[in-house]
């Protein structure tokens, strides 16, 4: 089981107490902590990019299928789709769900792969929603009226060419998945009213106002983060915006440019740009993509990133002073 996501499910089934110091995310970390302490996980795994895993003993899982039979509803295929009117969680596997999904107590919406067919037309009580693998190129409108969302999965679907315009409404999001989602480019506008965000695995770069990379300054961001379409931006001042090195929870980071480009988006300001976008020393895993400078910053060089563990350079051809081999790694 992955940590995040079963931080992800205890906030979106209350199980986590509100109105405490602690941000819900952040009690969920202590909760897991506690949890582990007492063997209820066991063999913990922490990947460089920030990723924890662990597992359940048969006996407990047994026990808390058990308790939760008539809240969670497994759909699995060739199944029929009669759903508990008390469920607050349904799981749909590889099956077909053509009927809109209103349960008045519903929280966690996750469906396995694009042979689901589902209306959307959501209880807008629903915190969790994961459509991870979907084939679609949009996402309709009214899912940012889900204003109590939490949890937006949205993991390989390759197809998807953009977010809803009004993702900025949902304001209680706080894990926002769109790995491996290569179509999509470019990115709501004022995602950085979204205070409560700690898990943004990509962010696109834009040139439009509202979707700058200074979107990311005020966001506690966390875990792995990849930026892309840096040739965007402008100056280093910009660049500093990001407040990269503030985020001291970041393990994983990539930075993008494009390769090809015209004569508005040169190359010079490249050395300037990754120098403001020095990251926290915490940082593991550090990936550079289509950067065209002569030298590398020397946040790279000087020890200032004690922890990390691995780093690649990808489609960098014009860095002759340093090469990745005299990048000193602790």
């Amino acid at each position: 089981m992955i940590k995040d996501k079963l931080i992800g499910l205890w906030m979106a089934n209350g199980f986590i107490p509100s109105g405490g110091a602690l941000d819900l995310h952040d009690a969920g970390c202590e909760i897991f902590s506690e949890l582990t302490w007492r063997s209820f996980f066991q063999e913990i795994k922490e990947d460089t990019d920030g990723t924890v895993t662990c597992k359940m003993h048969d006996l407990i899982h047994d026990l808390a299928t058990s308790i939760m039979r008539q809240e969670c509803c497994v759909i699995e295929p060739n199944e029929g789709s009669q759903i508990p009117k008390t469920a607050r969680h349904l799981f749909v596997n590889n099956s077909s769900l053509s009927t809109s999904v209103k349960q008045k107590y519903l929280k966690v919406l996750d469906l396995e792969s694009n042979f689901c067919n589902i209306a959307f037309k959501i209880s807008k009580h629903l915190r969790y929603l994961r459509l991870d693998g979907f084939n679609v190129k949009t996402l309709p409108e009214s899912t940012s009226s889900l204003h109590s969302l939490q949890t937006l999965s949205l993991r390989y679907c390759g197809n998807l060419q953009m977010l809803p315009k009004g993702t900025k409404n949902l304001k209680n999001l706080r894990y926002l998945d769109i790995r491996d989602c290569h179509a999509l480019t470019s990115m709501p506008v004022a995602l950085g009213q979204l205070s409560f965000l700690c898990k943004l695995s990509m962010f696109i770069v834009g040139k439009e106002e509202g979707c700058g990379i200074d979107e990311l300054k005020e966001l506690a961001l966390e875990g792995e983060l990849s930026i892309k379409g840096l040739h965007n931006v402008k100056s280093s001042m910009e660049a500093k915006n990001a407040n990269l090195i503030k985020k001291h929870k970041l393990r994983s980071l990539s930075l993008s440019w494009r390769i090809n480009r015209n004569e508005n988006s040169p190359h010079q300001n490249d050395e300037e740009i990754l120098s403001a976008l020095q990251p926290h020393s915490n940082l593991k895993k550090l990936c550079i993509i289509d950067y065209q400078g002569l030298t590398l910053p020397y946040w790279m060089m000087d020890l200032l990133l004690p922890n990390l563990v691995e780093i690649s350079l990808g489609n960098c051809e014009r860095p002759s002073a340093t090469t990745s081999r005299e990048i000193a790694l602790p």
